[in-house]
């Protein structure tokens, strides 16, 4: 279970925002618009047997990613207080994750933002094995 602290300005977690590709597109881009100290929340949906990448990038050092598989639950409370819950793939405070997805369904994407940085979050979602 990840357990973090957010703000006002938090993006609600219990609805984290889709990231969508547009037709064709095997990459879309998201970014923070008004960084503040907080927890920001993304789901994308892809299919088992893909690779899908994250690449968190920030002009400061900071901001991490966490990735939970499809099943993930979450849970925030009027303080902004959130705990999320299920099979973390990736390791605590990473930058940068690419695996060669086991389950198809929607990934839960938390990025920590704790000192309030501009970031740049790409996900990339290619044929397993393409470079």
């Amino acid at each position: 279970m990840f357990l973090a602290s957010a703000g006002a300005a938090l993006a609600d977690c219990n609805h984290p925002a889709a990231i969508t590709f547009a037709p064709g597109a095997t990459s879309a881009t998201v970014g923070s618009d008004d960084p503040v100290p907080t927890v920001e929340c993304y789901q994308v949906t892809a299919p088992a047997g893909r690779d899908l990448g994250m690449f968190l990038e920030s002009p400061e050092k900071g901001p991490t990613l966490e990735i939970f598989a499809p099943g993930w639950s979450t849970s925030c409370d009027a303080s902004g207080e959130c705990s999320m819950s299920g099979t973390q793939v990736s390791e605590p405070g990473e930058t940068e994750w690419i695996d060669t997805l086991t389950e198809t369904g929607a990934y839960l994407i938390v990025i920590d933002n704790a000192d309030g940085n501009e970031y740049r979050l790409t996900v990339e979602l290619r044929s397993a094995g393409d470079d």
